[in-house]
C-alpha cells in the first residue's frame, strides 16, 4: 500500500497547478485589451502513476494516479490566419498608396474646372477663332496671348504639382524603408530572446505575440516570406532575399539615382536592387516612377504637340509688321514639355507679332483659322486622338483608376477586418471565458486545501492514537 504521506505530495502537485492556472487566466483578463496579445492556456497532465509494490498482484488495478503537473503553456494562436493578414495587409498597403497617388492627380488636374487644363484650352482655341474675324484687332490678339500665357502657366503648374507630389512620394520611399529597417532590428532581438528563453525549455508566449506585431507592420511595408527555425528564431525575406536571418540582418539603403535624385533602393553593401511586390514601399515607388512620372509623360507630350503644331502653322504665317515679316515661333521651345511650355517673349511684348495672315493682309485671317482648326486635327503623335479627346480621355483614365483603387482598397479593408474578427475569435481574449476559467480553478485550489487539510488530520489523528496507546 502507499504510505500515509503520499496524498501531501499530490495535494501540493494540485495546489500548484491550480495556482499556475490562476495566474494564466490573470495574465489574460490583464492583457484583453493589449493589440497583438493571444490568449494563452495552460496544458495540464496526469503525472506518471505509481505501481503498488506487493507479492501477491490480484486481477485488479495495482496503478495508483499520483496527481496533476504544467507541462506546458499554449499560446492559442492560428498561424494560417496570421499568414493571411499578413498577406491581405501587404496588399492593402499598396493599394491605398495607389488611391492616394490616383485621388491627389485628380485634385492637381481639377477637371471638370474653370481653371483646369481643359477650360484652359477652350479659351486658347476660342481665342484663336475670334481672332480670325478680325485678325487686325489688338484687343482680339491681346486675348490669344492673355490665353496662350494662362494655358501655358496651367501646363507649368500642374508640371510642378506633380512633380512636388514626386518629391513628396521620395520622401514616402525613404521614411519607408528607415521603417523597414528599424523593424527588421526589433525582429532580430526578439529573436535572439525567443531562441534564449526556448532553449531553457520556456515558452516565450509574449515574445511570440510581440513578434507577430512587429511582422503585421512590417508586412504593411513590404510583402515578407517566412521561415521558422527549430530553435523558434526566424527568417524574414522580401523578394527572395533576406532581410532578417537566423542571425543577423540584412539592411536596406537608398541611392540617390543620377538625374532625378530620388532614392533607388538597394540592399545595404550588395548593389542589388530590392524587388518588393506590395506593400506601403511598393506603392509609394510605383506612385513616384509610374503614376506620377505617367501622368506627366503625358502631359509633356500634349505640351509639345501643341507648341509643335502651333508653331508650324505660325510660321507659315505673315504678321502686322511693315512689311510683313514671317518664320516665326509662337511658343518658346527652349525647354521642351510641360515645364518648358511658354508664349514666345516677343510675342508677348508686342501682338502685332502675332501671324495671324496667309498671304501678309491685314484683314486675313486664315492662319488664325487653321489655328484654331488644330483642335479637331487627329494627330499621328497622339495616337489618331485630337488633343483635347487625348486630355480628356487621360483625365477620364485618371478617374477610372481611382475608382478601381478605391474599390479593391476597399475590398482589402472588408477581407482585413473578416480576417481580424476571425483572430480575435481564435486568439482574442473573452472576459466571460476567462471568468470561467478563473473560478474553475479557484473551486478547484479550495478544493486541492481541503484535501491537504484531511490528509493532514489523518497524520494527526495517526500520531495522538498510536501516542495514546504506548
Amino acid at each position: 500500500m502507499r504510505t500515509t504521506f503520499f496524498g501531501y505530495e499530490l495535494a501540493r502537485r494540485a495546489l500548484a497547478t491550480s495556482q499556475r492556472s490562476i495566474d494564466v487566466a490573470g495574465h489574460n483578463i490583464a492583457n484583453a485589451s493589449t493589440p497583438g496579445y493571444s490568449r494563452q492556456r495552460v496544458i495540464t497532465t496526469a503525472t506518471p502513476p505509481y505501481t503498488v509494490p506487493t507479492l501477491i498482484r490480484s486481477g485488479q488495478a495495482g496503478q495508483v494516479g499520483t496527481g496533476a503537473e504544467i507541462t506546458s503553456i499554449r499560446r492559442v494562436q492560428s498561424a494560417f490566419l496570421e499568414a493571411q493578414a499578413r498577406m491581405v495587409t501587404s496588399d492593402s498597403g499598396a493599394w491605398s498608396r495607389r488611391h492616394e497617388a490616383l485621388s491627389r492627380l485628380e485634385a492637381v488636374t481639377n477637371e471638370p474646372g474653370d481653371s483646369g487644363l481643359h477650360a484652359l484650352l477652350d479659351r486658347f482655341w476660342m481665342s484663336w477663332q475670334g481672332l480670325s474675324t478680325d485678325p487686325a484687332s489688338t484687343s482680339l490678339r491681346q486675348a490669344v496671348t492673355a490665353s496662350a500665357s494662362s494655358l501655358a502657366d496651367g501646363f507649368n503648374r500642374v508640371d510642378r504639382q506633380i512633380r512636388a507630389l514626386q518629391t513628396n512620394a521620395d520622401e514616402m520611399v525613404r521614411a519607408d524603408v528607415y521603417r523597414i529597417n528599424s523593424l527588421a532590428d526589433q525582429l532580430n532581438g526578439l529573436n535572439q530572446a525567443i531562441r534564449l528563453a526556448s532553449g531553457v525549455g520556456d515558452n516565450p508566449n509574449d515574445l511570440l505575440d510581440q513578434r507577430d506585431v512587429i511582422l503585421r507592420d512590417l508586412a504593411q511595408a513590404a510583402a515578407v516570406t517566412i521561415r521558422e527555425y527549430g530553435d523558434g528564431s526566424i527568417a524574414v525575406a522580401i523578394g527572395g532575399y533576406d532581410l532578417v536571418q537566423q542571425y543577423g540582418v540584412n539592411r536596406l539603403a537608398t541611392v540617390n539615382q543620377p538625374g532625378t535624385g530620388f532614392a533607388q533602393v538597394m540592399w545595404e553593401g550588395t548593389g542589388v536592387p530590392l524587388s518588393a511586390r506590395s506593400g506601403t514601399l511598393a506603392g509609394a515607388i510605383e506612385m513616384r516612377d509610374t503614376i506620377y512620372a505617367g501622368f506627366l509623360a503625358d502631359l509633356d507630350i500634349i505640351a509639345d504637340t501643341i507648341a509643335a503644331e502651333v508653331n508650324a502653322i505660325h510660321r507659315t504665317g505673315f504678321d502686322l509688321s511693315s512689311p510683313p515679316e514671317t518664320g516665326r515661333d509662337f511658343f518658346d521651345t527652349t525647354v521642351s514639355g510641360a515645364r518648358g511650355m511658354r508664349l514666345s517673349a516677343a510675342l508677348a511684348g508686342d501682338v502685332s507679332l502675332i501671324a495671324a495672315s496667309a498671304g501678309g493682309e491685314a484683314g486675313d485671317g486664315q492662319i488664325a483659322v487653321a489655328i484654331a482648326r488644330i483642335r479637331t486635327e487627329r494627330l499621328a503623335g497622339l495616337g489618331e486622338h485630337t488633343i483635347d479627346d487625348h486630355y480628356r480621355g487621360l483625365v477620364a483614365g485618371l478617374a477610372v483608376r481611382g475608382q478601381e483603387a478605391e474599390r479593391v482598397m476597399h475590398t482589402q479593408e472588408l477581407l482585413s477586418r473578416q480576417i481580424d474578427n476571425q483572430r480575435s475569435q481564435e486568439s482574442g481574449v473573452s472576459l466571460d471565458e476567462e471568468m470561467v476559467e478563473l473560478m474553475k480553478h479557484q473551486h478547484v485550489y479550495t478544493a486541492a486545501a481541503r484535501l491537504l487539510t484531511a490528509m493532514d488530520e489523518m497524520v494527526q489523528t495517526l500520531i495522538e492514537r498510536t501516542g495514546a496507546g504506548r
